[in-house]
């Protein structure tokens, strides 16, 4: 990992900031070769995909966002052009075909259900029923296509900031992954239906489609004290209001829609990553509202992930099918749904109450990462299908705490003199601990000054905020035997 070295070599350097974010998108694109080296995509059974993916492969995933990112953010399209094709083959041919093609084999001969990982559908029962029969207010926010890696992300992100804790927790998403049957499957319900044009999902009985259906089954339960709401609308609210609400609620649903808005549109698809840092940003100050009008329980979820690669998709990548075939009612880029429909053997061929649901509806899936052809909708962003990317759903715990925990990281000075005697002075400075969460970086300004306060020497910046914090002991230490 030299290289990493050698770009933490120039963050002290003066024009370090206007070009972090080169320096960055090459830092990412180190971390994901040195990762597809180091690791064994191997699955070996539905359980082990589920494990493996949420413990590390994910990180596959937020190294090529993040490049992909910060390479586009840097404006130096020439500079990162052919490490992005690089990165890009990387990624989809070792990455993303060889994870699901070996996932699809364990997901064919197995329960759609774990045993390790909770199952989307029973997230209120499981999660957010017992925080309120503690008799806390909660609430449940549900950014649409928050995939698990991003969330992840954001999960530091939260830890980085003053007296706020979070832990991350996976679930098994329902199929197909698509947004009216997600966001139906993290209300309270007992049985879900899906009809055969996948244009209504019924919970328990009711219509689920639409911010007024999901509150009306909110409050089947809660009565007046469960709210649903746009996060855009609560965003808006002041003190005195949004303090009221939370006296007057003990569950509250937000909805947020930034990533997959931005994703479905053809137009737009090439922004998602984008939108992922502007939905984390919102989702920090989201947080933070909340806290302000004394919510004591956040809950951070989505309906579905994603799949997405910047580059062309091959015509090998799609598959052909007649949407006017009998029996098909709706048809995606990643699914099939209808009744009575002849299998199709390019496609793993279901029926909804071998994936939970209720109803004669079946369900047709691309294998892997293929797509469906399909005019007028996107094809590098796509959800729907039984992908890893798609199918494991973050849930991000929050809370607040009474007390700051939030602090600089310590330095000590190693090497020092009392005595000028030539022009040029050495003294060492040491970063006492790894950065963290919790600890963070430190820039000190150093120079010579007279007892007054008054300068007498030029003056350098220092920035100290290295989280391998015993390998530059070991370097330093190897310098001095030099």
């Amino acid at each position: 990992m030299q290289n990493l070295h050698w770009i933490g070599s120039r963050i002290n350097r003066h024009w370090y900031e206007e070009y972090k974010a080169s320096y960055t998108a090459f830092q990412e694109a180190i971390e994901l070769f040195f990762l597809l080296d180091k690791l064994e995509l191997k699955i070996n059974s539905f359980e082990d995909g589920l494990k493996k993916y949420t413990e590390t492969f994910y990180k596959l995933d937020l190294h090529y966002r993040r490049f992909m990112t910060f390479s586009d953010q840097s404006g130096f399209t020439d500079l990162f052009g052919d490490l992005a094709k690089k990165v890009e083959n990387f990624y989809v041919n070792r990455v993303l075909s060889v994870l699901n093609e070996q996932w699809q084999e364990q997901i064919e001969k197995h329960p759609w259900n774990s045993e390790i990982v909770i199952h989307q559908q029973n997230f209120f029962e499981k999660l957010v029923r017992p925080l309120l029969q503690k008799k806390g207010k909660v609430f449940v926010v549900i950014s649409d296509a928050l995939r698990y890696e991003c969330a992840l992300e954001l999960k530091e992100m939260v830890l980085q900031e003053d007296r706020f804790q979070a832990e991350l927790m996976p679930m098994l998403g329902v199929l197909p992954s698509f947004t009216q049957l997600g966001m139906a499957a993290l209300l309270p319900n007992k049985k879900l239906e899906l009809d055969k044009n996948a244009e209504k999902v019924l919970v328990d009985g009711q219509n689920s489609q639409g911010l007024e259906g999901r509150q009306k089954i909110l409050q089947e339960d809660f009565g007046k004290k469960a709210i649903a709401m746009h996060l855009k609308d609560f965003m808006k609210l002041d003190q005195e209001k949004g303090r009221l609400m939370t006296r007057e609620h003990d569950l509250i649903y937000l909805y947020h829609n930034r990533i997959d808005k931005t994703g479905d549109d053809p137009n737009t698809e090439h922004l998602v990553f984008d939108a992922v840092q502007e939905t984390q940003q919102e989702m920090i100050q989201a947080f933070k509202k909340i806290s302000a009008f004394n919510g004591n329980n956040i809950l951070l979820t989505s309906d579905h992930g994603f799949l997405y690669q910047k580059q062309e998709l091959d015509e090998a990548d799609f598959i052909e099918i007649d949407s006017t075939a009998t029996g098909i009612g709706k048809l995606s880029r990643r699914f099939v749904v209808g009744q009575n429909m002849v299998n199709n053997q390019s496609l793993w061929n279901i029926s909804a109450s071998s994936v939970g649901l209720e109803g004669k509806t079946e369900l047709q899936l691309p294998r892997s990462i293929n797509r469906l052809r399909k005019r007028g909708s996107g094809k590098q962003f796509v959800h729907g299908g039984a992908a890893l990317q798609e199918i494991v759903i973050p849930c991000l715990s929050v809370k607040k705490l009474r007390v700051g925990d939030v602090r600089k990281v310590e330095i000590s000075v190693l090497s020092q003199t009392s005595v000028i005697t030539t022009n040029q002075v050495m003294i060492s400075f040491f970063q006492d601990e790894p950065v963290s969460e919790k600890i963070q970086g430190r820039t000190i300004k150093v120079g010579f000054f007279k007892e007054t306060g008054e300068l007498i020497s030029d003056t350098f910046e220092i920035n100290f905020d290295s989280k391998n914090w015993m390998d530059d002991l070991l370097s330093l230490k190897e310098k001095e035997g030099k």
